[in-house]
């Protein structure tokens, strides 16, 4: 039994294997920390940008036409 505990540890099969596991698994890691950070300063790009933005008057359509005393969309 320890003969076969010593070739198990010993063994390089499958170490290329691990090798390319936890290559991956760092790079999945990485590339989430990425989007993560981009997709923050996305966020607070936008609501700066929405904020500075003159407010506008809010248009009201129907199926028909215009609603009663709106002006009407223009494309």
């Amino acid at each position: 039994m320890p003969d076969a505990i010593r070739a198990f540890l010993t063994a390089e099969r499958g170490s290329v294997t691990i090798d390319w596991v936890i290559l991956s698994a760092a790079l999945v890691g990485l590339g989430l920390a990425v989007t993560g950070v981009i997709s923050k300063g996305l966020d607070e790009n936008f609501k700066a940008r929405m904020e500075a933005r003159p407010s506008q008057e809010r248009v009201v359509a129907t199926e028909t036409g215009p609603a009663t005393g709106q002006r009407p969309l223009t494309p």
